[in-house]
């Protein structure tokens, strides 16, 4: 089997392409922190909003195909976009803690965990519903 027929496929097209905007938005996440930043390694990992902006970005270039369902894929965009303002809000003010010394330290599984995984799972089920049967 080829690369392209894996690519191809809807289960990596459901399950890979989630996994790879998490890493690519974990990935650029760590490449732009800065020299001597002291916040913990996890706070790279805090992708949701990017996952969810790349989820927009799918959708807006599937809008684009000939013989799209712009329907439904205009309520997805509208669905995922209000979720990208949702994900900002929580960002900015519930996945954050303040320790004793006064450092703000981002809550690891509210902060982190939680939202990539409500990301990933929308993806998937945009993808699921786009090539399923």
């Amino acid at each position: 089997m080829s690369l392209g027929n894996v690519l191809a496929t809807p289960q990596f097209r459901i399950w890979g392409i989630p996994i790879i905007f998490v890493l690519v938005g974990a990935y650029a996440k760590r490449l732009g922190r800065r020299d001597g930043d002291s916040s913990p390694w996890w706070d790279n990992w805090a992708v949701a909003t990017s996952t969810l902006l790349m989820t927009v970005g799918t959708i807006v270039a599937d809008i684009q195909r000939q013989g799209a369902k712009s329907n439904e894929l205009v309520a997805w965009l509208v669905g995922v976009l209000f979720l990208v303002f949702v994900s900002v809000e929580h960002e900015r003010f519930r996945s954050w803690r303040v320790d004793g010394s006064g450092a703000v330290i981002r809550k690891p599984v509210v902060g982190v965990l939680i939202p990539n995984l409500v990301s990933v799972v929308i993806f998937m089920a945009y993808q699921a519903a786009k090539v399923g049967p």
